[in-house]
This record gives structure tokens, C-alpha cells and sequence, in this order.
């Protein structure tokens, strides 16, 4: 079965790395774009023990191989910020450089592979105890509805990333009795892209507690919760 995937996209400062606040750091690790800061989680997760820092991605399926067969008190592993893994990918010197005839393309098939092969492919090896969060920024597309930020659509025609998750969260900042808060969207309101399994959340929006979240999904799987079907 291996570990299960989830996705979390929204817009940088809509709370995705907030949603961390209730998390146990010592069942879990982070592996993050370089240095790139966590505001008020830099004390949690510490480089060396439960926080690695790497821009490439063909680095991602390895450590999460490593974190499943040695570090068994490991259950949760976020992967922080994937644009800046897809950044350094397209404007790394060796990827910049072949801009010319099948190189060209080829160069693209490459990077979803790799895309797929760390992130997707990687999980089927994993333990069944473990849950592998990813956090990407979002945009909009070609039909005015806001998704997945990525590197272009010659990236997505290699590979569509959200369509391997079956719980894609949205995080989103909404006014509610006169406040703004922090809130997670479970399913598409025909503009956000989101998507969870029928019933499996009970409203539209919830806080944006990650622990909240995997919880919810784990009763589900026991089947405390049960499917509810629309027809």
C-alpha cells in the first residue's frame, strides 16, 4: 500500500506553514528548499535531526527511503515548498543549456520523471504508518479557475501532480463574522481546485490544523467516518 500523499497548495501567507502549529516535531520531518525560513517552526525543526535542506528534487525519494527503513518514529514528513524545487530545477545551468532540437523537449520528460519518480512512484515504497504532506504555491489558468503553480504546461503535459492525490486541500484566508482566518477549502468551489473523498470532511471550510486534517483522515480510512455519496 505504502505511505499516503497529500497536497496542500495555496498562496504564499494564506497559512500553509501555520497549519504546522499542532504537529508533533518529534515524529516528524521537514525537508526544505535550502535555508528557507519557517516562521515561528524554525526551533521545531532542527537541521541535521529532523529537517533536511536541498533544492533538488531527485534528492526527495532518497530521504524519504531513508526516513521509512531508519527512522521508524518518523510518521509524518512535509515537503516545503515544491516551486522552489521546481525553481532550481529549470534555472540550474544544465537544464538552461539544452535549448535547442530533442534536447529541448527531452529535457522536460526528464524533469517529470523525476517529478514522478520522487514524489509519486516513491511513496508505494514507504511505510503504511507514514503520510507524506507537500505544500506548493498555486495560479491561475487558462480557464480562470486557480490550481497547482508549476513550471509551465510542458510540465504538466509530462506529468499532472494533483491528479495522483486523492486529498487536495486549498488554503485560503476568508472573512468570517467580520474576522479573516485561516482556512483549508476541502472540496473545488468552482473557482479554488480542491478535492477529498465523499464525507470525508463534513464543511467546505476548516481551520487550517494539519494535525486536524490527518486525523480526520485516518478515521475515515478506519471507517469511523463514512462515505457519503451525492447523487
Amino acid at each position: 500500500m505504502g505511505a499516503s500523499l497529500t497536497l496542500i497548495i495555496g498562496a504564499s501567507g494564506s497559512g500553509k506553514t501555520s497549519s504546522l502549529r499542532y504537529i508533533d516535531p518529534s515524529s516528524t520531518a521537514i525537508i526544505t528548499p535550502n535555508s528557507k525560513s519557517l516562521p515561528g517552526m524554525d526551533t521545531n525543526f532542527i537541521p541535521g535531526n529532523n529537517r533536511l535542506m536541498t533544492s533538488d528534487i531527485t534528492l526527495i525519494g532518497p530521504s524519504l527511503e531513508k526516513i521509512s527503513k531508519e527512522k521508524t518514529n518518523i510518521k509524518l514528513v512535509i515537503i516545503e515548498d515544491l516551486n522552489h524545487f521546481f525553481n532550481a530545477r529549470v534555472t540550474s545551468t544544465d537544464f538552461r543549456s539544452k535549448n535547442s532540437g530533442n534536447e529541448a523537449f527531452a529535457k522536460w520528460n526528464d524533469f517529470g520523471a523525476d517529478v514522478a519518480n520522487n514524489l509519486i512512484n516513491s511513496t508505494e515504497k514507504l511505510r503504511d504508518d507514514l503520510d507524506i504532506v507537500v505544500f506548493a504555491h498555486t495560479d491561475v489558468k487558462d480557464d480562470g479557475k486557480v490550481g497547482m503553480k508549476t513550471s509551465g504546461k510542458l510540465l504538466d503535459n509530462t506529468i499532472d501532480i494533483p491528479s495522483y492525490v486523492t486529498c487536495l486541500l486549498h488554503s485560503l484566508i476568508i472573512e468570517e463574522e467580520g474576522k479573516y482566518k485561516y482556512k483549508f477549502l476541502t472540496n473545488s468551489d468552482g473557482y479554488h481546485l480542491a478535492k477529498t473523498p465523499a464525507g470525508m470532511f463534513k464543511d467546505k471550510y476548516i481551520p487550517n490544523d494539519l494535525k486536524l486534517v490527518l486525523d480526520t483522515m485516518k478515521k475515515y480510512q478506519k471507517g469511523d467516518i463514512k462515505a457519503e455519496w451525492i447523487d
